[in-house]
Order: structure tokens, then C-alpha cells, then sequence
């Protein structure tokens, strides 16, 4: 998907601001970067409003002290291949950051691409005030030094227009200090997410809400994710009154870091197939606060230390693991605390299997 050139597709100028040749082409134009490549500088946003906008092999700089984002689109099937973008990260004050990359339309594609020192996200995709997005693919981006996510997949404030039916694959995040890969926010649903690596990041994927009506997120299914001295692997930033449901997540390896798993606020969740090894000495390994019907399986916790506990539940009901495994190399006073609310008549934990 996405290799085969259009009939007729239009060659970009290296001399010409690429703003003016972009938002000048026709809906459904094919632009493509000149043989050899260049790299345009810029400085005012380019925005992108035709549907059917593809554009292959683009190298776009943000100037520094600009706060604007390169590319917003609002146009419906946009595509983008083998693209380089650079930011200016550390140019601008904090709260004027932008993301690089704005997507506001459905069924977009973008593939194949390089996401370098943005002040914010690198591809931001919601916030649309006037509908839903619905239908984008996201696969094979490396993000470097971004100041938040690589990947950001958000929705509207208060019920507004949703974010659904998105594939993310193949995401690469390195030293993103203050997030990391992925996140998935506010609201957003029917999300594949698989392949995602972060190293010396704040944390490989993160689920968060920002205390706002309607921004339970749904319907999230998450495989193959490693994390490598990351603070966390797996991180939720939600508040409690907003219950997320429907998570799955399926092989995970965290390596190095602080905590493997920080779960809170979630309902109807299934974790599968986490490794662990080489975390720092903290309280837990993986922290579950506020979950309901958590199905785990298949849990080894391998040379690291919990000086509390290696799993950690408050305030969840109906849980169940099974094969749960600390190494020998691993160390910890108690394999699992689960605290039960006041007035309880149950535990409602089941252990099948477990070597703790």
C-alpha cells in the first residue's frame, strides 16, 4: 500500500515555497520530491484542506523561534510516504509547542516517516470541533528527541466529534523524556495499536484523559510493545470519575526502567504475555489501581527488585491471574498485596498457577 506512483504525479520545486505548491494542487494530486531531494525550510503552517493529497518523499525544517505546526490537514485521504520532518524543539517557550503534523480528516495514511526534535507531538491526530475522524493508518515512524509523543491519537472536548477506527504499526521512540511512543487519549475508540518500541523515553505507551465529559477511551487493542529504560511501560494518566474499557494488551517487554505497568481507572481489561527484567528498585513492578474484570496471564518478573510488592491492587474487583512468575533472580517481601476497601465481603482475587 502506498508504493505504486499515480499517472501523472506533480514534481515539487526545490526553489519553490513548498506552502504554495501544496495548498495550490488540485484535490487528489500526487506530489513528489524532486530526484536528489531537498529540504524545505518554513516557517508558516501548510494547510492542507483537498482530500486526496498524497505526498512521497518531503524533507520539511521548522524554523527556529517559530511555534507553528508544518502540515494541518482537514482534507480526507491524506497520504504521506518516506518524509523527514524536524522541528524546533527547545526554540520555543513550553506553551506555545506545536505538534508537526495535525490530522483532522479521515482515512489518511501515513507511512514511512521520520519525526525529529518536535516541541510537541510529532503526528497529533483529533480535536476536530466540526466531525468525527474515522479510518487512518499510522505505520513504520521513527520519532527522536520529541518533546511528548511520537504518535498522538486524541478526540474532542465534552462529547464533541470522535476519533475511531485508527491502525497504528511500527512506531520507534527515542529520548522523548516527557512521554514516548504512543498515546491514546480522550475519548478515542475501535484503536489497533501493534510494534511499538520506546528507549529512554518517559514510557512506551500511554492511555490518558484529561478529566473531561466523554472521554472514555474504548475498544484498544495493544500488541508487541517494548519498552527499554523507560520510567514506565505502560503508563495511564486517567482520573478516576472516567472508566476506559475494553483494553487488551498482548506481549509486552519491559526492560530497565522504573515500573512495568501503571493501570488505573480501567474496566473489562486483559493483559497477556508481559517479560520484565532489570527494573530499578521501586515500590511495585505493575500497580493496578481502580480496575475491574482484569483477566492476566502469563506474567515472568526476572532480575529486578519490588521492595513492596511485585503486583500492587487497590480499589479493583474481579481479578484473576494466572501463571505468574518471579524469577529467582528477582526479589520482593510479598508477591502480591491487594488492599481491600473498607466494608468489602470479598476479595474477589483468584491466583491459578502462579509461582510467587
Amino acid at each position: 500500500i502506498g508504493i505504486a506512483l499515480g499517472a501523472n504525479p506533480i514534481v515539487l520545486d526545490c526553489a519553490t515555497p513548498l506552502r504554495d505548491q501544496i495548498t495550490s494542487a488540485p484535490a487528489d494530486s500526487e506530489l513528489l520530491a524532486p530526484a536528489g531531494g531537498c529540504e524545505w525550510a518554513v516557517f508558516r503552517t501548510i494547510k492542507i484542506s483537498q482530500p486526496g493529497i498524497i505526498l512521497r518523499g518531503v524533507n520539511v525544517r521548522l524554523q527556529a523561534g517559530y511555534a507553528r505546526t508544518i502540515f494541518a490537514v482537514e482534507g480526507d485521504r491524506f497520504s504521506m510516504y518516506d518524509f523527514v520532518l524536524t522541528g524546533n524543539r527547545g526554540s520555543i517557550w513550553d506553551k506555545l509547542r506545536q505538534s508537526m503534523v495535525v490530522l483532522r480528516g479521515s482515512n489518511f495514511h501515513l507511512e514511512r516517516g521520520q519525526l525529529i526534535n518536535s516541541s510537541r507531538d510529532g503526528i497529533s491526530v483529533g480535536t476536530s470541533k466540526t466531525r468525527d475522524i474515522d479510518g487512518g493508518v499510522i505505520r513504520d515512524i521513527l520519532g527522536i528527541r520529541n518533546g511528548r509523543e511520537t504518535v498522538s491519537l486524541s478526540t474532542a472536548k465534552n462529547g464533541g466529534p470522535r476519533t475511531r477506527n485508527i491502525v497504528v504499526d511500527n512506531i520507534r521512540s527515542y529520548r522523548s523524556s516527557a512521554r514516548g511512543a504512543l498515546e491514546v487519549s480522550d475519548g478515542v475508540e475501535n484503536i489497533i495499536v501493534r510494534n511499538i518500541y520506546a528507549e529512554d523515553s518517559f514510557s512506551a505507551l500511554g492511555i490518558q484523559d484529561h478529566k473531561e465529559p466523554d472521554q472514555a477511551n474504548k475498544n484498544i487493542t495493544i500488541s508487541n510493545v517494548f519498552a527499554k529504560n523507560c520510567s514506565f511501560g505502560i503508563n495511564c494518566q486517567t482520573d478516576p470519575e472516567i472508566i476506559h474499557s475494553n483494553i487488551a494488551i498482548t506481549r509486552v517487554n519491559i526492560e530497565g526502567g522504573y515500573q512495568a505497568l501503571f493501570m488505573r481507572n480501567l474496566v473489562v481489561i486483559q493483559i497477556h504475555d508481559i517479560r520484565t527484567s532489570n527494573l530499578r528498585a521501586g515500590p511495585y513492578t505493575a500497580s493496578f489501581l481502580n480496575v475491574y474484570s482484569l483477566r492476566m496471564r502469563d506474567l515472568y518478573m526476572s532480575r529486578g527488585e519490588a521492595r513492596k510488592a511485585a503486583l500492587n491492587f487497590e480499589g479493583s474487583q474481579d481479578v484473576k491471574l494466572k501463571s505468574v512468575v518471579l524469577g529467582e533472580d528477582f526479589t520482593t517481601p510479598h508477591g502480591i498485596r491487594f488492599k481491600i476497601d473498607f466494608g468489602r465481603d470479598r476479595t474477589e482475587l483468584n491466583v491459578e498457577q502462579s509461582q510467587l
